[in-house]
C-alpha cells in the first residue's frame, strides 16, 4: 500500500488481501512473536525467508497509512476471508477510508484465502480487473 503515497499514471487500482493499516497492539505483536518462534522453521520455507527474519520482520513493522488511504483516489478492491479474524477489523476500516473501494468478504474462507477458496478468489480478481 505505500506505493499509494506517490503519484503512478500506469497504476490503475488497489488490490488489497489480508492487510493492516496500522502497527498491531504491543500486547498482540508480543503474542504473535511467541507463536512464530515456537512454529517449526519448515513453516516459514514457502516465504523464501528463514524463521528468524520473519520474527525480525514482524518486529520491525511500524505503520500507519490512514491518512494515505483516505487520499486514494484508485478504484480499489479489498478481499478477505469471511473466517479470518486477524483482518477482518482491518480490511472493514480500509474499505472505509478509501472513497472508491469495494469490500469482498470471501465464505468459508479465512486467512490465505488464496489456498482455501482460489477458484473465488481467481473469480473476485477477474471480475475486479475486468
Amino acid at each position: 500500500m505505500y506505493i499509494t503515497r506517490k503519484r503512478n499514471d500506469n497504476l490503475k487500482g488497489i488490490i488489497v488481501s489480508g492487510a493492516i493499516y496500522k502497527s498491531i497492539p504491543n500486547w498482540l505483536s508480543i503474542f504473535q512473536s511467541f507463536v512464530f518462534k515456537i512454529m517449526p522453521k519448515s513453516n516459514f520455507q514457502s516465504m523464501g525467508l528463514s524463521k528468524k527474519q520473519v520474527i525480525n520482520l514482524m518486529k520491525s513493522v511500524d505503520i500507519n497509512l490512514e491518512t494515505d488511504l483516505a487520499k486514494v483516489e484508485l478504484p480499489s478492491l479489498i478481499i478477505c476471508g469471511e473466517k479470518d479474524r486477524i483482518n477482518m477489523k482491518s480490511s472493514k476500516e480500509i474499505n472505509k477510508l478509501i472513497k472508491n473501494s469495494n469490500l469482498q468478504i470471501i465464505d468459508n474462507a479465512g486467512h490465505e484465502i488464496n489456498k482455501e477458496q482460489p477458484l473465488k478468489f481467481a473469480e473476485v480478481l477477474n471480475n475486479f480487473i475486468n
